[in-house]
């Protein structure tokens, strides 16, 4: 409305020539956003389908314009803007993109402890033969480490140290990149949607590195804590795994 008043202020010789001017030209406009209203009204009431043949065939029916501005004059900008990033000529006027709000961080179980070691044998010999823990089967990663099991469903992962691990801290927060954690000292986290987890993340503007396990469908995220601690987030319930 404000772009039709300016346009026809600037051609009017006074204010009441203006607005008659104004209402002219907004009439059928207006007639035509009430209709769309309406159509918008049943979709939200669940009176018409959201689909293809259900929302857009209603609105098509009607023998509406989706378009809910005038074409030409002070709004061709305005079109070409729409046809320079939506273009899918028969969606235009019908949505705008909402933004997709992430979902609480749901954690529901520990799933594992890291330990980082030089020498694989010797720490996992004092787990299983001083600690007595039993040990269990391991996916086939390129590096070294043991896995042992810990009371309940949870477990301990030996990890072989990264050899290109950086010595010093140089990212911008002092830490090491979160792709190093997967082979160092961190806590790990089941999660039952890794996808709503990675968009939870995101929105909260966390780093974190995305590994695969070898011959599973399961997908790790890796992250710190404020104070640099190691975190492993992953949807360890899937498939069985």
């Amino acid at each position: 409305d404000a772009f039709v008043l300016a346009s026809e202020a600037a051609k009017a010789a006074s204010p009441q020539a203006m607005l008659q001017a104004y209402s002219k030209s907004r009439a059928p406009e207006a007639a035509r956003t009430v209709l769309l209203s309406r159509h918008l009204g049943q979709l939200r009431n669940g009176l018409i389908d959201a689909g293809e043949d259900g929302w857009a065939a209603a609105v098509k029916a009607s023998g509406l314009e989706t378009r809910t501005l005038p074409v030409g004059d002070a709004f061709q900008v305005v079109w070409d803007f729409v046809a320079k990033h939506l273009k899918n000529q028969e969606l235009r006027g019908l949505t705008l993109a909402v933004r997709e709000v992430a979902k609480p961080l749901y954690i529901s179980a520990v799933n594992h402890i890291s330990r980082e070691t030089c020498d694989v044998e010797r720490l996992s010999s004092f787990y299983e033969e001083i600690l007595g823990l039993q040990r269990i089967k391991r996916p086939d990663f390129p590096f070294g480490g043991a896995w042992f099991q810990l009371p309940g469903r949870m477990s301990l992962h030996i990890i072989e140290r990264d050899p290109e691990k950086p010595e010093e801290l140089h990212d911008k927060l002092g830490m090491v990149p979160e792709r190093y954690i997967r082979r160092s000292h961190h806590v790990a986290l089941t999660v039952e949607d890794i996808e709503a987890t990675k968009k939870y993340l995101a929105s909260k503007d966390i780093p974190f590195a995305v590994n695969a396990v070898p011959g599973t469908p399961i997908v790790q995220l890796f992250l710190y804590d404020p104070d640099g601690n190691g975190i492993e987030i992953g949807n360890f319930d899937i498939g069985g795994y």
